[in-house]
């Protein structure tokens, strides 16, 4: 995050002990907005809900700032590692994804296991098991929201977007919380899929907070 804010990432291609191969690369990625498809196929199906707000708006992590996200409400799509700014939420969640670059191993971390839970739910013990989280959280600001949704791959990530963007989804959240207004919530997401295709996604654990009047 401290690199995104002072654009310190920016010197990363000058670094000298890169060949000249290396550093015209790495400016060719630092240059472009990139994404996973995954976080782009989520963020299509919530800009293709009826309905949705005429000021709805796609911006990529690099180009936000903390002004815009304490003015708005807020969709953050993707870990911490692709995008930074669900970092600034990190310990106000009890579940979020942790990335191990040394093994590339990517997990859920359940801070709190209730019965019934596991304190981790790893996505490289079957490739055709991915792991998910989804947060509706309060903003930076009290009267503004803030929706996370990370997953353990990009095809999690999109599996956790269409699960919260759809009727089906939702009400499954919603028979899991208590009744009258949606109040805070996390959600994991086990999502079971076959060549790339999500086969069914189902909520494995789930965390409930009280809304201030």
């Amino acid at each position: 995050m401290d690199d995104y804010l002072d654009y310190n990432y920016r010197t990363f291609a000058d670094d000298p002990t890169l060949s000249p191969d290396r550093r015209a690369a790495l400016k060719m990625v630092l240059n472009r907005n990139n994404g996973s498809i995954g976080d782009f196929q989520a963020a299509e199906r919530f800009m293709d809900l009826d309905g949705h707000s005429p000021a709805l708006r796609l911006a990529g992590a690099r180009s936000y700032t903390p002004e815009r996200i304490k003015s708005n409400n807020v969709i953050l799509i993707g870990s911490r590692e692709s995008n930074p700014w669900v970092d600034l939420y990190r310990s106000r969640m009890n579940f979020f994804l942790d990335y191990d670059p040394a093994t590339h191993r990517s997990s859920v971390v359940n801070r709190n296991p209730q019965p019934g839970e596991k304190p981790e739910y790893d996505a490289s013990i079957d490739r055709n098991e991915g792991y998910s989280v989804a947060a509706f959280l309060p903003n930076l600001n009290a009267n503004k929201y803030t929706l996370i949704v990370s997953g353990s791959d990009s095809q999690a990530t999109r599996a956790a977007g269409e699960f919260v963007a759809s009727s089906e989804g939702l009400a499954q959240i919603r028979r899991k919380m208590p009744t009258g207004q949606f109040p805070y919530f996390e959600v994991v997401l086990g999502t079971s899929r076959l060549a790339g295709t999500t086969l069914n996604t189902e909520i494995l654990a789930y965390r409930v907070h009280a809304r201030q009047p």
